[in-house]
């Protein structure tokens, strides 16, 4: 902030995907219960985004069944079985997690993260099928996906040296990925209602053909969050999300909070809706998504 003053005169937005739904909402509501504090630098919060994030597991870890099986906009990749199989295993599954968010202990935590994605997330992964996009088989490669571009250009010392870093990059790293098992299945949905109370913007989008992350679970949690417009939001139109002409989405939007359903985008909206995504942006960021 000190080094670029001009990027922080007027606004400043979190955004984040994926595990982004965990930090997203934990980085904007530091700032923002700083501010209200006086505490450290003055950060001008103007809203937040999470795309296809895990943000409250006790009720995103409900739709996997139905994703895979009958969500309506993605291919359908389970039989009847399987999905009675995961249907079965979603109490449990919510019981653990439940715990994991009361008693708030590493094993608990531990303990429903093995149940759960054992019960919910691997049988559809066992069928070869690319989580990130149910339209398509995952491959041979670790994350269904091709990166092999990316890790050169983050590897390349002249882009380090810009980005002010000196260390290896890898897109997934196991050990950093089990230290966060104890963290996977917590609650962070409940930082939100404060900032949107006071005005900050909030935006949760979600391409319907993910399964890991999915439309279906995002757009429950985001109905059943608990803020003092929820029966206002709850209660708002769904419409369809016609940027440029073209049909891209379905929204909803009301007092500063949407949810936005991308069409015919995996785990990752800018990579296969790049021109929806620069769209749903730029209105978010001058205030014109609806």
């Amino acid at each position: 902030m000190k080094a670029y003053p001009s990027y922080f005169n007027e606004y400043f937005y979190v955004f984040g995907e994926s595990y982004g739904g965990h930090w997203v909402p934990n980085i904007a509501y530091r700032i923002f219960t700083n501010n209200k504090a006086g505490n450290g630098t003055y950060i001008p919060l103007e809203g937040f985004g999470i795309g296809n994030g895990l943000t409250d597991p006790y009720i995103q870890f409900a739709y996997y069944a139905t994703m895979a099986y009958n969500s309506t906009t993605a291919p359908s990749v389970i039989n009847t079985a399987t999905f009675n199989m995961m249907t079965e295993h979603i109490a449990p599954c919510q019981t653990k997690i439940q715990l994991c968010n009361t008693a708030g202990t590493t094993d608990d935590c531990d303990d429903a993260y093995t149940y759960c994605t054992d019960w919910e997330l691997e049988p559809v992964e066992a069928t070869g099928i690319n989580p990130y996009d149910l339209r398509v088989p995952c491959g041979t490669e670790e994350l269904c996906y091709n990166f092999t571009n990316v890790d050169t250009w983050l590897n390349n010392k002249t882009v380090q040296n810009a980005l002010g870093v000196n260390k290896f990059w890898e897109e997934c790293s196991t050990p950093v990925n089990e230290r966060f098992e104890a963290d996977w299945m917590k609650d962070y949905q409940t930082e939100l209602p404060p900032m949107l109370e006071a005005g900050i913007r909030g935006l949760i989008y979600a391409g319907d053909q993910d399964f890991i992350c999915n439309w279906l679970g995002n757009q429950a949690w985001a109905l059943q969050l608990n803020w003092k417009y929820q029966s206002e939001f709850d209660s708002a139109q769904v419409k369809t999300w016609s940027p440029d002409g073209t049909a891209r989405g379905n929204i909803r939007t009301s007092h500063n909070f949407t949810f936005l359903q991308v069409f015919q985008a995996g785990h990752m909206v800018p990579m296969n809706q790049p021109q929806a995504a620069l769209l749903m942006v730029n209105e978010f960021l001058t205030d014109t998504l609806n």
